[in-house]
């Protein structure tokens, strides 16, 4: 399924109303955003008021490295295209 995600040609995937890239790139600069309260760490959609998902720092040492939270995007990201937080459809 993945692979077939990466081969689409098109450059966008709608979910509702909102429509999110499906450049990785682009969609971490400019379509996610974190923010850290207390031990939790909440990642969440600049488009629309989506919380995708919420990670206690606890579970992770106390730390998360920035190559943590760039898998962590990454993986947002494919459950975005694998449609986990809406069904949605390829545009371009």
């Amino acid at each position: 399924m993945l692979s077939t995600i990466f081969r689409n040609p098109k450059n966008w995937f709608k979910v509702g109303e909102q429509e999110y890239s499906t450049n990785l790139r682009f969609f971490k600069e400019n379509q996610i955003s974190y923010s850290k309260s207390g031990d939790m760490i909440s990642f969440f959609s600049r488009l629309e008021k989506k919380l995708f998902k919420e990670i206690n720092i606890q579970d992770h040492r106390n730390e998360l490295a920035d190559n943590d939270l760039d898998k962590i995007i990454q993986e947002i990201h494919n459950d975005l295209l694998m449609g986990k937080f809406g069904k949605g459809i390829y545009i371009n």
